[in-house]
């Protein structure tokens, strides 16, 4: 998919205020979050409303971060967050509310109740529907709620082509735009020789949690059938289990655990290895992608969600079909030169694509035409 074509921007607001909030800043919303907290200055001032539980997630010590209590998520929660978006409006009068993941649909629908007529922009962050089984009653049930529920925001934004799709398949309701998902560039001097010691392995590498979603199960029993062929293949693990739905299957010979990395040191693992892979169930971006691109590493992950989409075949990466099976092929198939090979495309897609400087440029424009067509 080519890149959002850049456009000139009239003039707004300065600086323009912005009221970002969520009920849960754990995962890929709290870096969606950290991204756009580097946006600030001359053309946007920018506050975070979030749970008090989770303050030391998202920027902590930062003026720029307030909280509402939140004993659990739920409808109780939805509550909290409404009353202290409300408070929040009335007191800084910002001129667009962005709202962040599928439960802040439910705040919205109270402060519609209240009268807000301030302009909102939502983000889901990845469709709640794409976790279940296609066609079940579950999938049915949420995708009919998420589908109604998101026409009260003035327009919403979806973070991969995937999800605007999905979206305009199910027929869910409003104005859908895309704004594709971006990460910042890479630690200045990341080091590319953390594995040196060992210059004969093929070294793999996983970043995420350890459970069901990110397929970790599958990564694991495929490695361990695929080693049986290639003994020179090595996995670093980069994550620890959240949610204990698939963390407790056993690592085999040939796999290292990390736990989590701080920030500033992870990329240096993926600029060691060799190839990162993503096997997940189902990803609404998958911004591991992007972080491995950034530094010029190969990508193989799963034919699921909007991760075919970020990956060129034979260019950035590889993609297979999600399963065991699958993943064993494309394992005991790698290529250590042609990986090589692949890595200025790699870097190349990153600064077309998944940079801070297209993001930002695209999000302004978005904020611009919200403040066109809002009442």
């Amino acid at each position: 998919m080519a890149p959002t074509v850049s456009r000139k921007r009239s003039k707004l607001p300065e600086p323009l205020k912005i009221l970002h909030s969520s009920e849960t800043v754990q995962g890929g919303v709290g870096s969606y979050m950290r991204i756009l907290s580097r946006m600030s200055g001359k053309e946007v001032d920018q506050i975070f409303l979030i749970p008090s539980e989770h303050q030391n997630y998202l920027l902590p010590g930062d003026p720029r971060v307030r909280t509402y209590p939140q004993a659990k998520r739920g409808l109780s929660g939805c509550w909290q967050q409404a009353k202290y978006i409300q408070r929040c409006i009335k007191e800084l009068s910002p001129d667009i509310l962005f709202l962040h993941s599928s439960f802040s649909l439910v705040a919205l629908v109270l402060l519609r109740m209240r009268g807000l007529s301030t302009p909102v922009m939502y983000c889901p962050h990845g469709w709640a529907v794409s976790r279940y089984k296609n066609d079940s009653l579950k999938a049915k049930l949420v995708a009919f709620i998420e589908g109604l529920l998101v026409a009260l925001p003035d327009v919403t934004v979806n973070i991969s082509k995937y999800d605007l799709e999905l979206a305009r398949r199910l027929g869910y309701r409003g104005r859908h735009e895309l704004l594709e998902n971006a990460v910042p560039p890479p630690t200045e001097n990341a080091s590319p020789n953390l594995f040196k010691a060992e210059p004969e392995s093929l070294h793999l590498l996983f970043v995420g949690r350890l459970d069901r979603q990110k397929g970790y199960d599958i990564l694991i029993s495929a490695f361990k059938e695929a080693r049986k062929h290639r003994k020179d293949l090595r996995l670093h693990i980069v994550g620890e289990a959240v949610r204990a739905d698939g963390s407790t299957i056993t690592a085999s010979e040939g796999v290292d655990f990390a736990g989590w990395i701080d920030s500033g040191k992870l990329d240096d693992w993926y600029r060691s290895a060799d190839v990162l892979v993503v096997p997940s169930r189902w990803e609404g971006f998958g911004l591991v992608v992007a972080e491995a691109l950034r530094n010029g590493t190969p990508v193989i992950c799963s034919d699921r969600g909007a991760l075919p989409d970020l990956v060129r075949e034979d260019e950035t990466g590889h993609v297979f079909s999600f399963g065991v099976e699958g993943l064993v092929s494309c394992l005991t198939s790698l290529d250590r030169k042609a990986l090589h090979a692949m890595r200025p495309a790699c870097s190349a897609s990153y600064k077309s694509r998944f940079s801070i400087e297209r993001f930002d440029n695209d999000l302004l424009n978005r904020y611009q035409d919200l403040l066109e067509i809002a009442p």
